[in-house]
């Protein structure tokens, strides 16, 4: 019977992480979405410093040479997927 739960939570947490990744590059593709800028909301130089994790995905970005979009977007499903792994271990 614990053992029955164990795998239903299992593949409901396995669902959920296949469905934020889906969801989560659909709106990385996305031009004009808000969200991403919420990571680089301060740019480097003027009054304000970028955060410390706009700041690492800007500098990932160059040092990978790929678009700062996608190391978002990857920054974004892997504290999603942490979440969602935190979530089933405390249940």
């Amino acid at each position: 019977m614990k053992n029955k739960k164990f795998l239903i939570v299992l593949i409901i947490v396995l669902l959920l992480s296949i469905t934020a990744s889906i969801f989560l590059f659909n709106k990385h593709t996305v031009l004009n979405d808000s969200t991403m800028s919420e990571w680089l909301i301060n740019y480097q130089g003027g009054f304000t410093r970028r955060g410390l994790l706009g700041n690492l995905a800007f500098s990932l970005s160059i040092f990978f040479t790929t678009k700062i979009r996608f190391i978002i977007f990857l920054f974004q499903f892997f504290f999603y997927l942490l979440f969602i792994i935190l979530t089933f271990n405390y249940v």
